[in-house]
């Protein structure tokens, strides 16, 4: 094997290795970064934003987005004080992705979001158009305020 003659010197062996595990660490970094960029947690400031980010996360099929969508355990403590734990128990990893993979089914790639109903019982109610030009209406769950975001409380019953 022919290896170049500035090569053989140790010291330049040496920081070359130094270079590529320098470059190696600076990628490394620079994707963490890239990362949590795109894991930024949305702030509905209407129902109908919290719609259409309902609608695109079942689009996208993420279901961290869709998730990061509910009350976190501090909003809900904040919300409901002492029934916080066992709401936070009853709407667990599980029950969240079955809601999801349901709406999911009912939002295919191709439909078009076209609002949301106004019910006062804080039920939200997605209208979409289906590719053939129906409309039809899926049930979200329950929303509820914090501080001036919308914020998903618990998905419908399946």
């Amino acid at each position: 094997m022919l290896i170049p003659a500035w090569l053989t010197n140790q010291d330049n062996a040496l920081l070359i290795i130094v270079l590529l595990l320098l470059l190696w660490l600076w990628l490394l970094v620079s994707r963490r970064q890239e990362e949590d960029i795109l894991n930024i947690r949305k702030i509905p400031l209407s129902d109908n934003e919290l719609g259409r980010a309902v609608f695109m996360s079942c689009l996208s099929n993420d279901l961290r987005a869709y998730r990061s969508l509910y009350l976190t355990a501090k909003e809900a403590h904040d919300k409901l004080g002492d029934v916080a734990e066992q709401y936070l128990e009853q709407r667990d990893a599980s029950i969240l992705e079955a809601a999801f993979n349901t709406l999911c089914e009912s939002i295919k790639v191709g439909c078009i979001y076209k609002g949301i109903e106004s019910d006062s019982t804080g039920i939200l109610i997605l209208q979409v158009q289906s590719k053939a030009g129906e409309q039809f209406s899926v049930t979200i769950g329950t929303i509820t305020m914090v501080d001036n975001a919308y914020r998903l409380l618990s998905p419908t019953e399946t």
